[in-house]
């Protein structure tokens, strides 16, 4: 299906799907490659540093990324990516001496988390016999959208599927989730 369609050539202009800043750098999501591009915006002009990414299904390729957020020193991206149904994490090891220039090393897979893989575990296995108790929906697989990072580093992420806001640890821990309810009060409409 997704995987499938075929990738779109690079053009060589930016058609940004997400941006994200701290301090002297700023990450783009060129959903066209798909790839994560890294750019030195501390001069008059800014000055590509890095690019990222290719189009494919395995851990640290993306196939539709939609949202990105860099933590406060900008030595982490995290991306989102609704067709993989994952959120990774990349590693960005700006130099700090002036005079950059394109460096393809500078950015790095670091790991990913896979919403569908979880779901998957999640789920309780077919049994005839019946459940002393429902189980609650837990909400999965999450379809993940935008992200930010907060000053404590956890992550805010956008369920799309749930209409709900995610909060997940520096470490991609599960911490809490609010919207999503199943009354019109709690729920988000279109987050």
């Amino acid at each position: 299906a997704v995987l499938q369609q075929r990738q779109e050539k690079t053009t060589g202009s930016h058609f940004g799907a997400a941006v994200a800043c701290a301090g002297p750098t700023m990450t783009l999501l060129e959903p066209s490659a798909p790839a994560l591009l890294v750019w030195d915006v501390a001069g008059d002009e800014p000055i590509e540093i890095s690019r990222f990414g290719h189009f494919g299904p395995k851990s640290g390729e993306l196939v539709r990324p939609e949202g990105i957020a860099l933590d406060r020193d900008a030595g982490r991206a995290y991306v989102t990516d609704p067709g993989q149904g994952r959120l990774s994490v990349y590693g960005v090891a700006r130099p700090s001496e002036p005079g950059l220039r394109y460096m393809p090393e500078l950015v790095r897979f670091v790991k990913s988390l896979d919403f569908r893989a979880l779901w998957e575990s999640e789920r309780p296995a077919k049994t005839t016999e019946p459940a002393a108790k429902p189980m609650e929906p837990t909400g999965w697989p999450i379809e993940p959208g935008a992200v930010a990072v907060a000053k404590s580093g956890d992550l805010f992420l956008i369920d799309a599927a749930n209409s709900r806001v995610v909060v997940l640890d520096r470490k991609l821990a599960l911490l809490r989730s609010f919207g999503g309810g199943r009354s019109a009060d709690a729920r988000l409409f279109r987050p």
